[in-house]
């Protein structure tokens, strides 16, 4: 069964707090005005995102890899480096998905990379 996102106030609830970075979710789209961002050569620093405790950053390198950063599930950071797929003009769409014992990174709705938690 498919629980509902938490509201700003269960947020601030810290058994919700613990729960959400024991077994989570977080999915966000990054574009840039520049249509050819995700090829070009240059590096991007997209703001960071945040919600329950969970803090995720993303840097877009010359070689067309991303780097990405979240803080926060298991108490832990983890960091992911993947090629970056093919683009729609909404950008990429990135999910992370966290239940021990994995953190996974998705890239367009595909799995780009696992760690262990």
């Amino acid at each position: 069964m498919v629980k509902p996102p938490l509201n700003d106030d269960q947020l601030k609830d810290p058994k919700k707090l613990r729960e959400i970075r024991n077994k989570g979710s977080i999915i966000f789209w990054l574009n840039d005005a520049n249509r050819d961002w995700a090829t070009s050569a240059d590096t991007y620093v997209f703001p960071p995102v945040s919600k329950g405790g969970i803090t995720v950053n993303c840097v877009k390198r010359p070689n067309k890899t991303i780097d990405i950063t979240i803080d926060g599930p298991f108490n832990k950071k983890y960091v992911f480096n993947a090629k970056i797929p093919p683009c729609t003009p909404k950008g990429l769409m990135v999910g992370i998905v966290w239940e021990k014992p994995t953190v996974i990174l998705r890239l367009n709705a595909q799995t780009a990379q696992t760690v262990q938690a």
